[in-house]
């Protein structure tokens, strides 16, 4: 893989993977909690249940339903287990953490064999700042989601695949592995159904491209039928008996329509949805990018890759923006490649003055997309889970009382508690008036954590009661942030806020 390559390509290489693994591990430790429920509630909760941490009625309607492959929750009880961890905050911080560096391995496995693709030193070296720097990579590779899961095993099977195109290896060699990007294959299907149209359109491809032949398929096909059959050993030792979770999961959200019960959008959504992202510009370049590079390349393994599994989400009635995130590991190198082309056209027809406003452009662009990565890396994909890991770090369960101001702690009183982290039963209460925590005091010795989620830094009123004192003792803005309240940002940003109250002693 690295023939034809300068040695300050490979410098470059190395040092970009260097930076790429950086964010991944700070986003596997700051990234606590969930960006969407069901990486938590199809996953971790399913995983509590078997755990004996939570009861089925708790549970999620997929559960029941039996639509939730038991791949990711075996492996997260098989984790506890073995390695004997009852800690909740840990085993979810393992789980990112393999999620993260195994995506992190993939992404830059699949770049390096992309990079072959671009016929420039400066388009490889971009390929690989842009892989270790775009903002949502490392973000969504340590989500041990069935999205994130699901698009690693693909693009693992689609770089073998590759790789056994490019290097035209011997024959035991090409079976093996034609026979693990196939098992690759059937592991994403495992844990997404959806990709499955990645390989299928990847296989036509191949076959109009005279790249694979029917022992090729048959080898490939035989290594995703192990992986399926590892899936329905799995779900059957999950629930108990033989079910078939991808018919069940297509019965229930198609023949049924209950996916449309959660929402039914126009075919342009996701256009919508990319186009006002919070970073809104990044949003807009990589619909551009895309429409591009489809435009200009149809005929690529990438364009085939793409378009089949995008268009069947753009049809699909419901649509949330992370069901196309198994692709997330292709976008640096759409990007890239329509970057350079534009690059080049401008170069080919304008001065010397817009090339170097063009490569200061290019700069200015990578740094704000540095910006936005840091900022997705250190923050907790939810709010409240910065609580929730504080409490467990610095108090145990019967010294104290979590009451949260107008909300229950741990989504208590709500159809889907978080009983995954409470498992070991902390004492919470809510409090909407001052006089329950003063009766919560004089009940119970020790202290009261009281939570706020609000916009800004303000102290719950319910605290200036005469018979308490407080103390701040977390706060989801750090100091030298707070410090800083630059056009009131902070009136605009909903903040987590925790304070030990105790009785004043007379």
């Amino acid at each position: 893989m690295w023939g034809g390559y300068s040695d300050s390509i490979k410098r470059s290489f190395l040092f970009w993977l260097g930076i790429s693994l950086v964010f991944h591990l700070l986003a596997a430790w700051y990234s606590i909690g969930y960006m969407h429920y069901d990486e938590h509630y199809q996953i971790l909760e399913f995983a509590a249940l078997k755990l004996g941490w939570t009861k089925p009625q708790f549970l999620a309607w997929e559960y029941a339903a039996r639509i939730r492959p038991a791949l990711q929750p075996g492996f997260v009880i098989w984790l506890s287990k073995t390695f004997h961890i009852s800690d909740p905050f840990s085993i979810a911080f393992i789980c990112r953490l393999i999620a993260g560096v195994f995506a992190w391995g993939v992404s830059w496995l699949f770049t390096l064999i992309a990079s072959r693709h671009l016929v420039s030193d400066r388009a490889k070296r971009n390929l690989f700042i842009l892989t270790a720097i775009y903002c949502f990579l490392a973000f969504i590779h340590v989500r041990f989601s069935s999205e994130g899961m699901a698009g690693s095993f693909c693009f693992l099977a689609i770089s073998l695949l590759m790789i056994y195109w490019q290097k035209e290896p011997s024959k035991t060699g090409g079976v093996l592995l034609l026979l693990f990007a196939g098992l690759c294959f059937g592991l994403a299907y495992v844990c997404r159904v959806q990709v499955a149209i990645i390989p299928i359109g990847l296989m036509v491809w191949a076959i109009v491209k005279k790249k694979i032949d029917a022992r090729g398929i048959f080898i490939v096909l035989a290594g995703a039928w192990i992986a399926i059959g590892i899936g329905v050993v799995s779900d059957w030792w999950f629930y108990g008996k033989w079910v078939n979770t991808a018919y069940n999961y297509f019965h229930s959200n198609i023949i049924e329509n209950k996916a449309a019960s959660f929402g039914v959008m126009p075919w342009y959504n996701y256009i919508q949805v990319l186009a006002f992202m919070p970073f809104d510009l990044f949003g807009l370049l990589l619909i551009f990018a895309f429409l591009y590079y489809f435009y200009r390349h149809l005929t690529s393994i990438f364009t085939w890759i793409c378009i089949p599994f995008l268009l069947v989400h753009f049809m699909a009635g419901h649509k949330e923006l992370r069901f196309l995130f198994p692709l997330i590991n292709i976008v640096p190198f759409i990007v890239v490649v329509a970057i350079e082309d534009i690059s080049a056209y401008i170069t080919k027809f304008s001065s010397s003055r817009a090339n170097k406003a063009t490569a200061i452009g290019r700069i200015l662009l990578y740094t704000a997309i540095f910006i936005a990565s840091f900022s997705f890396c250190v923050s907790p994909a939810g709010r409240e889970f910065g609580i929730y890991e504080h409490l467990n770090s610095n108090y145990e369960k019967d010294q104290i009382t979590l009451a949260g101001v107008h909300a229950w702690p741990f989504g208590l009183h709500s159809l889907l508690p978080l009983m995954f982290y409470n498992h070991s039963g902390y004492n919470c209460a809510r409090f909407d008036k001052a006089e329950q925590l003063d009766s919560a005091l004089l009940k119970k010795k020790g202290k009261v954590l009281l939570y706020t989620i609000q916009r800004g830094v303000h102290r719950p009123t319910m605290l200036d009661t005469a018979n308490v004192k407080s103390t701040l003792v977390y706060c989801s803005v750090p100091q030298f942030l707070r410090d800083i309240n630059f056009n009131k940002w902070q009136d605009r940003t909903t903040i987590v806020t925790v304070y030990e109250v105790e009785q004043k002693k007379d």
